[in-house]
């Protein structure tokens, strides 16, 4: 049965034709209209039975779409039957079609692929990695009890690299009270922006509307990663969820559960960085992840540390926790001596079969090296085309070169690769 059902405005048929081609040879067996409608004509039953009947509707969205489109009427009825919408977008179109109609910009903030001029066949070849990926959003949480250890440096540069390597888009939500995605990734001048407007993690524990939730997430570095990297923020209000009553935290955990499932229409992956407790928030990340990373240093109380997030891991997740955590070694200089080599292999054995699931991570670099120079935050401020762009992008973080084990574990684990 086919899978996939392709719109497009009938004088991009070539290109739709193009996209059918590559999505068959991939085995996905897509179902597009050869005889297409003109616009103000209605949609036929048939039409309509094959969007209903599709898993997946992938629109070709360009400057041909108009008001009187009957793209906007296949979308309707995709968005009103909560199909997976895949949006293949001309880049030069996009500003205009926001404007256009609501449901484009409604459609054009879910998960899709752009192109520039020509829809290429590699294009479309990201198109069907896309899809075949596309069964559920990924959540992954980085977890540690003790402080100072890598949490928020690898969320964040495992957000980046991904992007950058693997064309998904991420979203990073910070539920640490103190903020340190927050920090390293945003100028103050933007925080204190969505502070104002209620715009942080907070939100995520109550009940809010479809259009709230979309408004959370604020783009890093746009003009570098084509907005693929979006974080909502955290703030300091949310201690105040360390005092809740069992009822509102019931309550809390409800909605949190409910906001991620909107979210995971937009998103292929969603990172949690969460403080060194065992909080509301680090438990409401636990039970939604699918893959949970530890990061650890080679220092005696990682040992005493394991156990502890073994126990803690069990309790929130049952046995299944310890089939969903990897621990990674972080800041283990390359010329580590004697006696650090024989602590790793100890956390190797730790008690209780987590060290079981150590993977060797064994690179150094610092959360200031990397996220506090000006030179970097500047450099989201500019506009940078081809190869100045990868030239300035390689040049500024370099550094991020050391974390490809990890961008290809991460990757590994769930075979976009």
């Amino acid at each position: 049965m086919s899978t996939t059902f392709i719109s497009y405005p009938s004088k991009e048929k070539a290109r739709a034709e193009t996209l059918r081609t590559v999505l068959t040879s991939n085995g996905l067996r897509p179902w597009m209209d050869d005889k297409k409608l003109n616009a103000g004509e209605k949609i036929t039953k048939a039409i309509k039975a094959a969007i209903l009947e599709k898993e997946i509707f992938v629109v070709i969205l360009t400057k041909e779409v108009t008001k009187r489109s009957y793209v906007l009427r296949e979308i309707d009825i995709a968005l009103s039957e909560g199909k997976t919408i895949v949006p293949i977008v001309q880049s030069a179109a996009a500003a205009k079609l926001r404007k256009l109609d609501p449901r484009l910009d409604q459609v054009l903030d879910r998960r899709g692929v752009s192109f520039s001029d020509r829809l290429t066949k590699n294009v479309c070849q990201k198109v069907a990695q896309l899809i075949k990926g596309r069964s559920r959003t990924v959540f992954s949480t980085f977890l540690n009890f003790k402080g100072g250890v890598g949490k928020t440096t690898l969320t964040c540069l495992a957000g980046v690299k991904i992007v950058d390597n693997l064309y998904k888009k991420i979203l990073i939500i910070d539920l640490d009270p103190q903020s340190n995605s927050t920090d390293n990734l945003l100028d103050r001048a933007c925080i204190h922006e969505r502070l104002v407007a209620g715009r942080s993690a907070r939100k995520l524990f109550s009940d809010i509307s479809r259009s709230q939730l979309k408004s959370l997430g604020v783009p890093v570095y746009r003009n570098l990663l084509g907005g693929k990297l979006d974080l909502i923020i955290a703030d300091s209000d949310l201690q105040y969820y360390y005092r809740m009553s069992e009822v509102k935290r019931e309550g809390a955990l409800k909605c949190f559960s409910e906001n991620l499932k909107g979210l995971a229409e937009l998103y292929d992956l969603i990172l949690f960085d969460t403080g060194p407790t065992l909080s509301l928030f680090t438990e409401a990340a636990l039970k939604f992840s699918d893959r949970i990373f530890c990061p650890i240093i080679p220092e005696q109380v990682a040992i005493r540390g394991l156990s502890l997030i073994r126990e803690a891991g069990i309790e929130v997740c049952g046995e299944d926790f310890l089939e969903k955590v990897k621990v990674v070694f972080n800041q283990v200089p390359k010329d580590a001596n004697t006696a650090t080599r024989a602590l790793i292999n100890d956390l190797r054995s730790a008690p209780g079969n987590l060290g079981e699931n150590l993977k060797p991570f064994e690179k150094r670099v610092t959360e200031v090296e990397i996220f506090k120079s000006d030179r970097l935050v500047n450099l989201g401020r500019h506009r940078l085309r081809g190869t100045e762009r990868d030239a300035v992008f390689s040049s500024m973080v370099g550094p991020l070169d050391d974390f490809d084990p990890l961008v290809d574990l991460i990757a590994a684990e769930f075979q976009w690769r």
